[in-house]
């Protein structure tokens, strides 16, 4: 029986190589592409690999793997500091397609990749997220956790139907410290110097 998202503690490791085939098998959901693709298509195993090799060498991109105590993969998170906004940290998390809906699971999972994006790197002093407007359940978690929305990209994401808006939310740092209660739940694996 799966614990519930209050029971639950949040391990966080590193994407890497042995995580490639079951992350690419998310992407190839029809949820996955509705949500997470602009060219209509998947990410290969070849670009998750190039991924993996990205992040073991550029200080600034990092990918994750969100799992439950006893190593169950909950999640994906991937983002990436740009130059010259190096105190901004640019972030996306996908959701295993087999967790219930409407239980708290997003609002977990969120709340642990922004912990560990806050505790791994503290030269971060804004995170900042997107959704594309026909994610609402994802706006309304963004919303939950206390970020706050600061504008819509009209038309920004090109898809096989037409064009969609993509909104954008972000928290700083000071906002997280004084909201966070998660924290205590969050165990950062293979922790970063």
């Amino acid at each position: 029986m799966m614990a519930t998202p209050a029971e639950t503690t949040v391990r966080i490791r590193k994407f890497d190589v042995q995580d490639v085939e079951l992350v690419a098998s998310w992407l190839r959901t029809d949820s996955a592409l509705e949500q997470f693709s602009a060219r209509g298509e998947a990410a290969s195993e070849e670009d998750l690999l190039a991924l993996v090799r990205r992040t073991r060498k550029d200080p600034l991109s990092g990918a994750y793997i969100l799992e439950s105590a006893d190593g169950a993969i909950m999640a994906f998170s991937a983002g990436r500091i740009e130059w010259p906004f190096e105190h901004v940290y640019e972030s996306e998390i996908m959701l295993s397609p087999e967790l219930p809906v409407r239980q708290g699971w997003g609002t977990l999972l969120h709340g642990a990749a922004l912990a560990n994006i806050f505790l791994r790197r503290p030269e971060v002093h804004k995170v900042v997220g997107r959704s594309m407007r026909t994610n609402g359940g994802a706006a309304q978690v963004m919303r939950k956790l206390g970020l706050t929305h600061e504008g819509t990209l009209r038309s920004h994401v090109r898809r096989t139907d037409g064009f969609v808006d993509l909104d954008v939310f972000s928290i700083l740092r000071s906002e997280w410290e004084r909201a966070s209660q998660l924290s205590s739940r969050v165990v950062l694996l293979d922790q970063e110097g």
